[in-house]
């Protein structure tokens, strides 16, 4: 399976790119606190790691998609988020966490959700 992630090196530096478009470029600002004030090759890989892995998983879930089959608001499902009770994936550059199909279906199972609500 093709990557959707890529970090290449050109003749400036390292470039991220997800899919066909051009995401970051080594030195550009960051957003985020945890990578620091600049892309860096590190953040960069990092970066696409996680994009990969997330693709590869079968199906991810927005907190609005969440909170509309747990029937719960989506702060409530934010709220879980933060406080590490369902794993979620953020992307850098966005807001939105993303919530994989087996996260989901393990914290129905723990905390007593029925899984007829997937359905």
């Amino acid at each position: 399976m093709k990557e959707l992630a890529t970090v290449k090196r050109n003749q400036k530096g390292y470039v991220l790119k997800i899919g066909n478009v051009i995401f970051a470029r080594e030195g550009d600002s960051c957003p985020h606190k945890w990578y620091g004030k600049q892309w860096t090759s590190y953040n960069m890989k990092q970066t696409a790691r996680r994009i990969n892995r997330i693709a590869k998983e079968d199906t991810v879930f927005t907190t609005t998609q969440v909170s509309e089959i747990l029937k719960v608001s989506s702060q409530t499902v934010v709220r879980w988020c933060n406080e590490k009770k369902i794993k979620c994936y953020r992307i850098p550059g966005s807001r939105n966490r993303q919530i994989t199909l087996a996260s989901l279906k393990l914290f129905m199972s723990v905390h007593g959700f029925p899984e007829s609500l997937l359905r």
